[in-house]
């Protein structure tokens, strides 16, 4: 990466992860039970969390808070390898479909997901 401006030398590792999370996000595809998986939608809202002001799709809400983007980010990922969420996930603000179904009153995510008992952490 060559950037003419030293400020902003600063930035390239953040922009690398922005590249890295976009084509890793283009990868995944989510479906519901025997619906044709389909991809995310083109809005990555994942990436605010490597971005000054967040963008999200039309009507979804906005997630200002570092933690909560961090976390929807590892969620994510935790489903990718077949884990549970532990929270702020969102994912029925990941995809057209599914943001359909939750304006709906529908819960996207998927029951097992739901009922699955989250694990004491040991302090």
């Amino acid at each position: 990466i060559h950037n003419m401006c030293e400020d902003s030398l600063l930035a390239a590792p953040i922009i690398l992860d922005l590249v890295i999370l976009a084509e890793l996000c283009q990868r995944i595809q989510v479906g519901i039970g025997d619906a044709k998986p389909e991809l995310l939608h083109s809005v990555l809202s994942l990436l605010s969390f490597l971005c000054k002001a967040p963008l999200v799709p039309k009507g979804a809400p906005v997630v200002n808070a570092l933690f909560r983007q961090r976390a929807a980010i590892e969620n994510l990922f935790r489903a990718c390898v077949g884990l549970p969420p532990q929270n702020h996930m969102q994912l029925e603000y990941k995809t057209q479909r599914l943001w359909s179904c939750a304006k709906h009153g529908h819960s996207p995510v998927p029951a097992a997901w739901a009922a699955t008992p989250k694990k004491a952490v040991p302090h």
